[in-house]
C-alpha cells in the first residue's frame, strides 16, 4: 500500500504544479507581470487536495479491510485436525499391537 500511496501522492504533486502554473498572467505595472490565481483555479486546487486525501484514506481502508478479512478467516476457520486419531488412541493401539505380537509368540511356544 505504501507504493500505491506514493503513486497517488506523486500524481497529486504533478497535478498541483499544473494547476498552479495555469494561473493568469496579469500586468501590475509596466514591465512587471505577476501570476494571479482565479477562483476556478483555486477551487480545482482545493478539489485536488480533497480528492487526494480521500484517495489515501480509501487506500488505507482497503488495506484494513483486507487484513481484517484475512485475520477473521483464520480466526473463525474450523480447526483441522492434523491426525485422525488422538495421541492417547495411538499410544493405546501401539501398546495393543505389541501385546498381541508378544501373545502370539507365547501362544506358538505353548502350542508346540
Amino acid at each position: 500500500t505504501f507504493v500505491v500511496e506514493m503513486v497517488v501522492f506523486i500524481i497529486f504533486i504533478i497535478t498541483s504544479i499544473y494547476m498552479i502554473s495555469s494561473a493568469e498572467l496579469v500586468e501590475d505595472e509596466p514591465e512587471h507581470l505577476t501570476y494571479e490565481m482565479t477562483e476556478v483555479a483555486g477551487f480545482t486546487l482545493f478539489l485536488n487536495i480533497v480528492v487526494t486525501v480521500w484517495s489515501l484514506v480509501f487506500i488505507n481502508g482497503i488495506q484494513y479491510m483486507t487484513l481484517a478479512g484475512a485475520v477473521s478467516s483464520w480466526y473463525f476457520a474450523k480447526p483441522i485436525r492434523a491426525h485422525r486419531w488422538e495421541v492417547g488412541k495411538t499410544v493405546f493401539l501401539r501398546y495393543l499391537d505389541k501385546y498381541l505380537i508378544d501373545f502370539n509368540e507365547i501362544w506358538r511356544v505353548v502350542s508346540k
